[in-house]
């Protein structure tokens, strides 16, 4: 810790010099001089309770207030709520790892690692400690589909380097959004988050054209050596279906309604050649 933060703790906060010839300067500079999109704050505790109040030591209203009124970006910038006990933001970035798993209203933000529990580099830890790529995007699906942010940590080595085993799944993460990117970017939450039969499909829906994506991450297991099917039960009172189809493979599925939902049958390749791996996307037109 800065020593004017300890000094600051060890006075019961009733002269916040570090706040006041640290923090609130460089806030400033940085915001004046490289003009940010979005300034997140973490932490706001120290030994002393005192160190946690927004108000009376960090001094968050005053410089939130400089930030939307003065600053160089006062349009167009964006705070999360990590400012101490009682204060505010644009979004909520809840508690690390934070995942609901059902629609949160307001916009927020789930502050994920690579990581199982570090949010550093370290060198003595093993692979089993790293999610894996599906691990991974089955984050960024769940908290999409439910109004959130996916903010994805890295740790990287002193001098700046990203080692094998996150360019490995941050490499996997892109590969995917290259083909499916379609039902993350521009989407916005639908009225089911989840499905009903299979936990491990998710949806989300265009807001430029309203077509609804079903992301599912099990493959369905073949039937008298004929392609399987995906049951979307969360499709069964949903608008007449025009047609589906499969993010990255050419034409239309075979789609069927059922009283336990709409049965789409997948492509016939096999699983190992096609575009993508790790989840597979629905394209669904209603009307």
């Amino acid at each position: 810790y800065n020593p004017l933060f300890l000094e600051d703790n060890a006075n019961n906060c009733s002269d916040p010099l570090f706040v006041d010839q640290v923090l609130m300067p460089t806030l400033k500079d940085m915001t004046t001089r490289y003009k940010p999109e979005v300034i997140w704050s973490d932490g706001a505790s120290g030994d002393n309770p005192c160190s946690s109040d927004s108000v009376k030591y960090w001094k968050a209203p005053e410089f939130l207030s400089w930030l939307y009124n003065e600053s160089p970006v006062k349009n167009t910038v964006l705070v999360n709520d990590r400012w101490g006990s009682g204060s505010g933001g644009d979004y909520s970035s809840g508690p690390d790892r934070w995942v609901p798993g059902k629609l949160v209203s307001q916009k927020w933000e789930s502050c994920f690692t690579v990581q199982k529990g570090s949010w550093g580099y370290d060198r003595r830890e093993g692979i089993e400690n790293f999610y894996n790529t599906t691990d991974l995007i089955y984050q960024l699906v769940n908290t999409v589909s439910c109004n959130g942010n996916l903010l994805l940590n890295v740790g990287p080595t002193a001098d700046g380097r990203i080692v094998p085993a996150f360019e490995e799944r941050l490499l996997g993460i892109g590969q995917w959004l290259e083909i499916n990117g379609e039902a993350i970017y521009g989407s916005k939450p639908w009225k089911y988050q989840n499905d009903t039969m299979s936990e491990r499909t998710w949806y989300t829906q265009s807001k430029a054209t309203g077509d609804v994506y079903a992301i599912f991450f099990d493959w369905p297991v073949e039937v008298a050596g004929k392609p399987g099917d995906v049951v979307l039960t969360k499709m069964k009172d949903a608008a007449s279906t025009v047609s589906v189809t499969m993010l990255g493979v050419n034409g239309t599925l075979t789609t069927s309604q059922a009283s336990d939902g709409l049965h789409v049958t997948v492509p016939d390749i096999d699983v190992t050649r096609l575009p993508s791996n790790h989840a597979w996307v629905f394209k669904i037109a209603t009307s």
